[in-house]
């Protein structure tokens, strides 16, 4: 029986890496102009088109090949499905209902299929009755406001660039972060350019010179000079995020807001330091271990917040 792989969510640059991916390891040496069949959405075929084409090729069975692979390939018309209580749907609507009949049932021993498509609605027809036979490996872009989503970038950019067999510092990875942060479609062409550039250990000023993000790494790049006492380091970045300004006088309150508020951190860690008597090293695992009496002789203290 042929087996289907289904890669969904709101992180699509993702997706479509870890569909490449399969398709890769299915296809293996049998790689050739027949093999991957790929099958997208273009300004000839429309998403119901191409869901036919996909069927019809399902149902031939492979040329020079034993097992073929079938790529349905970031494909957004799960997007429009329509719900099951529609009756006369239109030629997508039906599209989608005669995919999802033929995908429950096993697949030709023939033939596997892999799917990266966006819009996949778990309320609807085609996720209700394929899940059922089916996985699928959903992949969401990181919630900027969660407090675990530089984590999940930090995961991200390791993945890729084992992928890629580099080897990140903690240094490179921070400022990675910085640079992209949610866009997870800028983490292979990020690597990509730090790769070609410095090779497969690049260091933090490859980065900086070769990445160049939003004013996050600026702030970044700034925080970390001052933090290191390089007034050097901190003139030269401050005098280059200046030098690309639209609005240089704007950005001058900005970046002085900025180490304000970064002072105003350092000053309250400092205190913390003295209050606690703990090395900084030692400070992370200390404030988990506080209790709010102990808390309450720090007050106003964000560190604790």
């Amino acid at each position: 029986m042929g087996d289907l792989f289904i890669y969904t969510g709101s992180d699509e640059a993702t997706a479509a890496e870890e569909a490449r991916k399969k398709v890769d390891a299915l296809v293996g040496a049998d790689k050739d102009d027949f093999n991957p069949e790929v099958f997208r959405t273009s300004d000839t075929r429309d998403d119901a088109a191409i869901l036919d084409d996909l069927m019809s090729s399902i149902n031939t069975p492979p040329f020079l090949v034993a097992v073929k692979t079938c790529w349905l390939q970031n494909y957004s018309g799960f997007a429009n499905e329509s719900a099951a209580s529609v009756k006369s749907p239109g030629d997508l609507g039906k599209a989608i209902r005669r995919f999802t009949e033929m995908v429950k049932e096993p697949l030709p021993d023939y033939v596997n299929i892999v799917i990266n498509a966006s819009g996949i609605d778990k309320r609807k027809p085609f996720y209700k009755a394929i899940s059922k036979v089916y996985k699928f490996v959903v992949f969401d872009k990181p919630d900027m406001n969660s407090r675990n989503w530089q984590q999940q970038v930090a995961e991200l950019l390791r993945h890729r660039a084992q992928d890629k067999q580099m080897e990140l510092s903690r240094d490179v990875i921070a400022y990675l972060m910085e640079v992209i942060g949610d866009d997870t479609g800028r983490i292979d062409p990020e690597l990509e350019k730090l790769l070609c550039y410095a090779g497969e250990q690049p260091s933090l000023r490859d980065a900086r010179e070769i990445c160049i993000g939003q004013r996050e790494a600026s702030a970044f790049a700034i925080n970390d000079a001052l933090g290191k006492r390089n007034l050097g380091d901190a003139f030269t970045v401050i005098s280059q995020s200046l030098e690309h300004s639209k609005s240089p006088d704007s950005d001058c309150m900005r970046l002085t807001r900025m180490m304000g508020r970064y002072f105003r951190e350092v000053l309250h860690a400092k205190l913390l330091l003295a209050g606690l008597k703990v090395s900084p090293r030692e400070l992370g695992a200390k404030i988990k271990q506080l209790g709010d009496d102990a808390k309450m002789q720090f007050p106003h203290n964000p560190l604790l917040g």
